[in-house]
């Protein structure tokens, strides 16, 4: 498992200037908003809130092992993050230990490794800019992850039962909600929304 994910930090070590550049853009598209309206779609309200973003890359919504006390927050979130843990067992296990009695987490991510109904992609979309060298290190990780990762969010809603979760849900409306139309932000693969509560 280490091999795999020194493959994965180095593949996105190699795309995260040309990556931090579209998230930026993204965040100051119309889709800030659309992720904001995803957000407080889930968010518990009322009340302050201690929320841990997870594994987000260069900061869109930033931990892959954090070391914060037990029952340290009321929300975790993360955007495309699982679907890059080989060992996502024990990462929903660590979330639900890191959340309050009550508190929930909300996983944007889609089922890269087994959903193959891409569209087509504009000319400036982010992978048309991918060199052969990191084409082919992406094809490596998915065949490597295909094998570790069962479909989802099915395998999801099995393995956070499994780690203390309850009410899961998953809504796969976001991703038309998100990407409702096909520019260089468009995500391919149909991302899902899964929230469990601890």
């Amino acid at each position: 498992m280490e091999a795999i994910k020194r493959e994965i930090t180095d593949y996105w070590t190699g795309r995260v200037e040309k990556f931090e550049a579209l998230r930026l853009d993204e965040l100051n598209s119309d889709k800030r908003g659309r992720w904001l309206d995803e957000l407080h779609r889930y968010l518990p309200t009322g009340r302050k809130l201690n929320i841990l973003d997870i594994g987000t890359g260069t900061g869109f919504f930033s931990f892959e092992n954090p070391t914060f006390e037990p029952e340290s927050f009321d929300t975790i979130v993360t955007r495309n993050l699982t679907s890059f843990l080989p060992n996502l067992p024990e990462a929903y296990k660590k979330w639900h230990s890191l959340l309050r009695k009550g508190g929930i987490l909300i996983n944007f991510d889609g089922d890269y490794y087994h959903d193959h109904s891409h569209a087509p992609l504009p000319e400036n979309h982010a992978h048309k800019d991918l060199t052969a060298e990191q084409n082919a290190a992406y094809a490596h990780i998915e065949s490597e992850m295909r094998a570790l990762q069962q479909p989802r969010p099915k395998w999801d809603v099995e393995l956070l039962a499994g780690a203390g979760f309850h009410d899961c849900r998953v809504d796969r409306d976001c991703y038309h909600r998100i990407y409702c139309e096909i520019d260089k932000f468009y995500n391919p693969t149909p991302i899902f929304c899964i929230t469990a509560r601890k």
